[in-house]
């Protein structure tokens, strides 16, 4: 499935994150800072436990 996240912030970037994981391809659209840090880093969720879940 094909997903477009309008606004990669708290709320765009977990969900965008747990679809990208469970096999949805997924597309980040996001402007100035965050859209620099999508493109040099990929998007990482911290969870409460101290986990980490990347998505490329």
């Amino acid at each position: 499935m094909n997903i477009a996240i309008v606004g990669a912030g708290a709320i765009g970037g977990y969900l965008g994150v747990k679809l990208a994981l469970s096999g949805c391809n997924v597309t980040f659209i996001a402007r100035g800072e965050n859209l620099k840090a999508i493109q040099a880093n990929g998007m990482t969720l911290k969870l409460d436990d101290g986990t980490s879940l990347h998505a490329p």
